[in-house]
């Protein structure tokens, strides 16, 4: 939630080539401010990329669900801004199997919300096909070509501060295919998914044996298990093991990353070890190798990825709030047999980010702990290279008063360019 929140922070102005970054061999801004958000969803066939987010209505102030295709040059090919009235969060895109476009968010109208999808072409117009999710349902928390897993924030009266969260999977025309599932149903911590061409994986935790990360396939969310496996005893430091990010590998099976979510604790420091294994699975769920995935020093791996027959994750230092600017990013590359193949580093320099400086020069910033820190988001593959995605910005950082971190403002958004071994 943490990282969601974060990314809503982020602004866009424009898309543009910032050059003469550091350790980088360029930097593409996606957005600026504080009004607005613009994140990866996925590739198109002709390599054009989809980013979803929200931004500003000037009109009346409220956040729009807005839509961006950036062809591979990294220029803007077309872009799509809600225009009905209510506050746009939580948006998700998704290319469905007949070739259009889906674009999901939730709307408010004061505290009531409701997911919406709209449907566009692969050149941005829409198609007039709308379609509200059932009720009750809080936001889109993963999306497919055929799917949608919907997550609601649920308690009991008078306990407010001890929530619960449900998981439901629906279709793209709202027809509900696997009902609410709270925490004591036998999958309900199998909350991420990745649907396949003969059914669709689903993994997380196995809620009811805690220290147990899971994965099954089933022919359809609603239908058989095709094959599961629960990975327990073998990361023993990790209290609450989950998996985090799954890919597809070119062997035909998957590369998955296993760990903790991070979570802030007294002062703000983080209440996991940040340990994380690479596990690399055959398509029938085996587990082929193991590998510590963080190079040293307990490194809290934020992303995975396969390209060109390897598995990339990267390492960003574990400390308080998010790493500052001024420490790198470590890169680690394994071939798909656990080899690994070595590392790179990724550094982000303040100088090049002008709202950055604007923000640590401005007097909101004057005799505070102003640090620029960065928000390191999820890779990107394009043709020419991998990319990840980073939001920048400053934060008063005053270890005496952890309830009064501020955000100073300097809110960038970029994709990176990976450097490669």
């Amino acid at each position: 939630m943490t990282r969601i929140l974060k990314r809503l922070l982020a602004l866009c102005a424009c898309l543009a080539l910032l050059a003469g970054a550091a350790c980088a061999e360029d930097i593409t801004v996606l957005c600026t401010g504080e009004e607005a958000s613009l994140g990866y969803d996925c590739t198109l066939p002709d390599g054009r990329l989809l980013l979803s987010g929200v931004r500003g209505s000037p009109a009346d102030g409220t956040q729009k669900a807005w839509l961006v295709c950036m062809n591979p040059d990294r220029t803007v090919s077309w872009e799509y801004v809600e225009t009905e009235d209510g506050e746009c969060w939580y948006t998700r895109a998704a290319l469905l199997k007949d070739g259009t476009i889906a674009m999901v968010w939730t709307r408010y109208h004061g505290d009531s919300g409701k997911v919406v999808a709209k449907f566009l072409t692969q050149d941005g117009k829409p198609t007039g096909k709308v379609t509200v999710m059932p009720d009750e349902t809080l936001w889109p928390y993963e999306v497919s070509s055929s799917y949608l897993l919907l997550e609601r924030q649920m308690y009991e009266e008078g306990k407010e501060e001890e929530p619960w969260f449900e998981m439901m999977v629906a279709d793209w025309d709202g027809n509900v295919l696997v009902p609410w599932q709270n925490e004591s149903a036998a999958d309900s911590g199998l909350y991420r998914m990745l649907e396949e061409e003969d059914g669709v994986v689903f993994y997380g935790m196995e809620s009811m044996k805690p220290g147990r990360a899971k994965i099954l396939k089933k022919d359809r969310p609603q239908g058989s298990v095709i094959w599961e496996n629960a990975l327990y005893k073998t990361w023993p430091e990790i209290p609450e093991p989950e998996i985090i990010d799954l890919v597809k590998t070119e062997d035909g099976g998957y590369a998955a990353l296993i760990g903790q979510l991070p979570s802030a604790g007294e002062n703000g420091e983080l209440t996991d070890d940040g340990y994380d294994y690479i596990v690399k699975l055959d398509a029938d769920g085996t587990v082929r190798w193991i590998h510590r995935a963080d190079p040293e020093n307990g490194d809290h791996c934020c992303a995975l990825a396969a390209v060109g027959g390897k598995l990339v994750t990267c390492a960003a230092p574990k400390v308080r709030w998010d790493p500052r600017m001024d420490q790198p990013l470590t890169v680690s590359w394994f071939d798909l047999d656990g080899n690994r193949l070595g590392n790179t580093e990724l550094k982000l320099d303040p100088a090049d980010f002008p709202l950055v400086q604007e923000a640590l020069a401005s007097e909101d910033a004057a005799g505070k702990p102003a640090t620029p820190v960065v928000a390191w988001g999820g890779f990107v593959p394009m043709a020419d290279g991998l990319r990840i995605e980073a939001t920048c910005f400053v934060l008063d950082t005053d270890d005496e008063n952890a309830d009064d971190v501020l955000l100073l403002g300097g809110d960038t958004t970029v994709l990176a360019r990976i450097p490669e071994i």
